[in-house]
C-alpha cells in the first residue's frame, strides 16, 4: 500500500469505520462509489481488510491501551507545522494515523514473538490446485480443506476464543461444540457462530456461503447485525456486493465430495455430473455429442478409480469413453 500519501484521507476513515462497522448508510454509498470507481481502489480496500483481519487474529492488538497509547502520537502530530489539527481534518488524520500506527506497531510485535517465541505467531494453512488438507484444530475440531484454500487462526490464543479466519476458498469444519466457548469462523464482513453442528463455508470475491450439515450456525453480517439461525439442510448465501443475505433449502448433495470422494446424483445433467468429477480428480473430460449434456444420472458412487466411475456412468447410460492426450471423452 504505496499511495497512501497521494489519497485521500478521507476515503481510508471510511474504511476503516467499514471495517470497525460503524459506517453510515450516507458514507456506505460514497465508499462503494470510490471502490467501484477503480480497479486500484478494490485493491487497497481489499489489502487494508486483509490487514484487519490479520490483526484481530492477534491476541497484542486485542488488548492494546489505546488511551494511552495515542497520549504521544497527539501531542507529535499538535507540534508538527506541517499537520493541520483543526476540526473535523484533524479528526480524520489522527484516526487514519491511529490505525496505520496500529498495523505498524503490531507487525513489529509479531516479528519479534515469532522470532523468541513460536507460540505468539499466527497459523496459516492452505492447499493448492487439485490439493485437499485435513486438519486438526488445537481444540480438537475437524477442518477439512478444498482446493485453492485458506484459513489462518492464533496458535497462541485459539483454545481459548476459538476463533478462526476464512481467507478464501472452500473448507468443511466439524466442530466439538463448547456451550461456554462458541467456535467463530470470520469469512470477511460476515461471521460463522457454531452453535453444536458441522457446516460447509465457502468464501469468494463475491459471496460467502454456508451449508449445514447438522445442528445449528449463526450467519452474521457483522456491520448490521442481521443474522440467520441456520438448522440441517438451511443454506445461507451473502452476497458482497449487494450485502443482502439470501437463506434457501440446500439442493447440493455433493457439497461435501471433495473430504469423503461420495457423489449421490439423483436426476442429474450429465453436464453437471462431469463438472463435479473433473474438480475432484483433476481431469479434463468432454462431452462430444451435445445433446449428451442433458441426458441423466441416478447414481449412489463411492470413492473409487475415476476409470470405474466412469465406467459406471457408461454402463447406465449406454455410453463409450476414450483417452487421448489426457483428455477423456464421452460419446454415443
Amino acid at each position: 500500500m504505496e499511495d497512501f500519501k497521494e489519497m485521500d484521507e478521507r476515503i481510508y476513515n471510511l474504511i476503516i469505520s467499514e471495517l470497525e462497522g460503524e459506517l453510515s448508510p450516507e458514507e456506505a454509498t460514497i465508499l462503494e462509489d470510490w471502490r467501484s470507481s477503480a480497479e486500484e481502489n478494490e485493491k487497497v480496500f481489499k489489502e487494508m481488510r486483509l490487514v484487519h483481519e490479520t490483526l484481530n487474529l492477534i491476541p497484542e492488538y486485542q488488548t492494546l491501551d489505546e488511551n494511552s497509547s495515542w497520549i504521544s502520537l497527539s501531542k507529535k502530530l499538535k507540534s508538527s507545522p506541517n499537520l493541520k489539527i483543526e476540526g473535523k481534518e484533524r479528526t480524520v488524520r489522527l484516526r487514519y494515523l491511529r490505525w496505520l500506527s496500529s498495523a505498524a506497531a503490531i507487525i513489529l510485535v509479531m516479528s519479534i514473538s515469532f522470532y523468541f517465541y513460536n507460540s505468539f505467531t499466527v497459523v496459516n494453512m492452505s492447499t493448492g490446485l487439485h490439493e485437499r488438507k485435513n486438519i486438526l484444530l488445537p481444540d480438537g475440531s475437524a477442518v477439512y480443506l478444498n482446493e485453492n484454500t485458506s484459513i489462518s487462526y492464533s496458535k497462541s490464543s485459539f483454545k481459548e476464543k476459538r476463533v478462526l479466519s476464512m481467507l478464501k476458498g472452500e473448507a468443511f469444519f466439524d466442530v466439538i461444540h463448547n456451550s461456554a466457548n462458541t467456535f467463530r469462523v470470520d469469512a470477511g464482513e460476515i461471521q460463522i457462530k457454531d452453535i453444536g453442528t458441522s457446516f460447509n463455508v465457502t468464501r469468494s470475491e463475491e459471496n460467502v456461503s454456508v451449508i449445514v450439515n447438522k445442528g445449528i450456525v449463526n450467519f452474521e453480517h457483522v456491520k448490521s447485525k442481521k443474522s440467520e439461525i441456520l438448522k440441517a439442510k438451511n443454506k445461507a448465501v451473502y452476497d458482497v456486493k449487494t450485502q443482502k443475505i439470501i437463506r434457501s433449502q440446500n439442493t447440493n448433495l455433493n457439497y461435501r465430495y471433495y473430504m469423503d470422494g461420495n457423489f449421490t446424483f439423483l436426476n442429474t445433467p450429465l453436464s453437471e455430473v462431469v463438472q463435479i468429477l473433473e474438480k475432484f480428480y483433476g481431469k479434463t473430460i468432454v462431452i462430444k455429442n451435445k445433446e449428451l449434456k442433458n441426458r441423466k444420472l441416478t447414481a449412489n458412487l463411492h470413492k473409487q478409480p475415476l476409470d470405474s466411475i466412469l465406467n459406471i456412468i457408461t454402463q447406465t447410460l449406454l455410453l463409450k469413453t476414450s483417452k487421448q492426450n489426457n483428455v477423456i471423452y464421452i460419446y454415443k
